[in-house]
């Protein structure tokens, strides 16, 4: 309405604008706004702003991507690597190497400082670094086909005791389990795969903690914690702690069967046309029936052939002996597992027992690591140092092998079935006593 104002006519109201007076004029007039004060805001605000959002992220994508080829670069060389190959640690450079000593003694330090300062917290961290690295696991074992090896029993004892730390920090009864299992064949196998405390290989690292820290989280559990706050695994006290026969032996053994059987049935039974149809799928069985020179190959492979299971010149074979190989894969498991149970039960009564044992295990993993910074002449040194030794027992009648390998000098009296004699090719020389 309009407003009268002491006289008859009427008084327009003061307008920034004037009222649209037909269709062309009502769309200007709606793509024009006017603020209080007449500062009109630009037609082409929004779609301005969107540019700009735009560039910016674009901008942002170019810097990652010179980021990402400038990390590579410093650590493989190669500006065109890809994370798998930073991962799988390709080509490492000296830098590299430094950076990852740097960092993994860091890490080193700040373990240590939890697990004796704050043992509460410590099991957390290995919490974070455990779901972390089996992440990374299971990308890279996808990328290799080898997806089959999160399901051996390491990786079991390591949900168990997440599965213990996060959720269940209060049961007694699977601590003790944890802790037989992961001051065991886990923790000792570390040795036996000959691994290294290599900083610089991600793959390395991640195997020695996923395999080494259950053993120091339950040593925490068992001989830190219980002194100085409550233990999950000891709640009355560190020295007054028990374990019953049935902790001891008769669940850790019964957890690992278990495991090993349903390990068995997914991989041998389930998906066997899936693993045996690809050459280059590779499995915990098929890696080790292809690695002769490997320890657990090479300690399966005596034993069976001293118990006349195999012959003096048969090897492990999965296309000629299948249920033979298997059976004994699966033995040699259950049968070390429950060997290195009696370990266990020492680290658990004896404190100083259970901490030479890891600083023996760790003594070895930091030497092994170490030779990755030899010179490749002072390496060859070294092995030809060390593989003198294991020569000195070979008898005499021996010496009279070719140096080109290509024939061996028969002596009289032997034949064919002989275990002493070589048959040629690439394998290995086996000498049979």
């Amino acid at each position: 309405m309009a407003e009268v104002d002491n006289g008859d006519q009427p008084r327009q109201r003061r307008r920034s604008s004037q009222r649209p007076g037909n269709l062309a004029e009502l769309k200007d007039f709606g793509s024009t706004l006017y603020l209080r004060f007449d500062i009109p805001i630009p037609r082409r605000g929004a779609k301005r702003l969107a540019e700009r959002v735009q560039e910016t992220v674009l901008q942002i994508q170019a810097d990652t991507e010179r980021f990402a080829a400038l990390t590579a670069k410093l650590l493989t060389g190669d500006d065109g690597a890809t994370l798998a190959d930073i991962v799988e640690g390709r080509n490492v450079t000296p830098f590299a190497k430094q950076l990852g000593f740097f960092v993994g003694i860091l890490l080193l330090i700040l373990g240590q400082f939890l697990a004796f300062q704050k043992p509460t917290a410590f099991g957390y961290f290995y919490a974070i670094g455990a779901i972390a690295l089996l992440v990374q696991r299971g990308i890279l074992y996808s990328r290799k086909k080898q997806i089959y090896f999160l399901l051996d029993s390491g990786y079991m004892n390591t949900g168990l005791l997440l599965l213990n730390v996060l959720f269940l920090n209060r049961s007694p009864t699977l601590w003790k389990v944890n802790f037989m299992i992961a001051n065991g064949l886990q923790v000792w196998g570390l040795i036996i795969l000959n691994s290294s405390l290599s900083f610089h290989s991600m793959d390395a690292i991640s195997s020695v903690f996923l395999l080494y820290m259950p053993a120091l989280v339950t040593y925490v559990e068992r001989h830190v914690k219980g002194w100085t706050v409550v233990s999950g695994m000891c709640t009355s006290g560190a020295w007054q702690c028990q374990i019953w026969t049935v902790e001891a032996l008769v669940f850790p053994a019964m957890v690992s069967l278990l495991w090993i059987i349903l390990h068995t049935i997914i991989v041998e039974v389930l998906e066997r046309e899936k693993v045996y149809s690809d050459p280059d799928m590779m499995t915990p069985l098929k890696f080790m029936v292809q690695d002769r020179h490997g320890n657990v190959n090479r300690v399966i492979t005596h034993v069976a052939r001293s118990l006349k299971i195999l012959k003096k010149r048969e090897h492990l074979d999965l296309e000629k002996r299948y249920a033979t190989t298997l059976t004994l894969f699966i033995c040699a498991q259950f049968v070390a597992t429950v060997m290195m149970l009696s370990v266990s039960f020492l680290c658990f009564k004896s404190q100083a027992f259970n901490t030479l044992s890891l600083i023996v295990i760790l003594s070895v993993l930091i030497w092994n690591g170490a030779s990755d910074y030899f010179p490749e002449e002072i390496k060859e040194e070294i092995t030809t140092f060390v593989n003198s030794f294991s020569t000195r027992h070979v008898p005499q009648h021996y010496e009279n092998v070719s140096k080109d390998r290509s024939e061996l000098e028969v002596l009289p009296g032997d034949d064919e079935d002989d275990g002493d004699k070589w048959e040629g090719g690439d394998d290995e020389v086996d000498f049979d006593y």
